[in-house]
């Protein structure tokens, strides 16, 4: 596969930006806590079926896609979040940031 590094890049990203998606979904806080929290999971979801039709991809053309987080930590652009509670205005910020980069 010609663009093996970049697609390995694609799935670093998007495993990352799935457990941030999680890290957002369990920490939000506000009064639209219910719809974002909901929103969250639609979108890590999503994420979760590219995820694996890359992958899958990848494994038809007769390669190996990346399957170790430390080789995604080492890869991804995604910024993760450490525990803590995210007000709902940051977490629209954090996910137009990254819905920018991962488009």
């Amino acid at each position: 596969m010609k663009n093996l590094q970049q697609v390995n890049q694609y799935l670093a990203d998007l495993s990352v930006w799935n457990v941030k998606l999680h890290n957002l979904h369990f920490n939000v806080t506000g009064p639209q806590f219910k719809s974002i929290h909901e929103y969250l999971e639609s979108i890590y979801d999503e994420a979760f079926e590219y995820f694996d039709a890359v992958a899958e991809h990848v494994k038809m053309q007769g390669q190996f896609p990346l399957v170790n987080s430390a080789e995604y930590a080492k890869l991804t652009k995604i910024e993760e979040l450490g525990q803590e509670d995210i007000p709902q205005a940051k977490v629209i910020e954090i996910l137009l940031k990254d819905f920018k980069y991962m488009n």
